[in-house]
């Protein structure tokens, strides 16, 4: 089904447990920017990173051959108005 959403594979996600991966990777559902540079909507239940499911996350420094990294979780944006 195609609903228009663009999801978006981000990596290193930080990992807190003793699992020894270096980061986790996990979909982004985009809501600003694009495929390289943006942010989103978790769309993973993590494993192995304290960051859940849902929460607005900003990631970055994505290629044409490279996939975009993790940058930070941030609020999401106000839709009171």
């Amino acid at each position: 089904m195609d609903d228009g959403r663009i999801f978006v594979k981000v990596i290193n996600f930080p990992v807190t447990d003793d699992s020894g991966y270096a980061g986790e990777s996990m979909w982004v559902i985009l809501t600003e920017g694009d495929i390289f540079n943006g942010v989103g909507t978790l769309n993973n239940q993590p494993q192995h990173s304290p960051i859940e499911l849902g929460s607005y996350i900003q990631f970055a420094d994505g290629t044409e051959s490279t996939k975009p990294r993790f940058v930070q979780v941030v609020a999401p944006p106000d839709t009171s108005q």
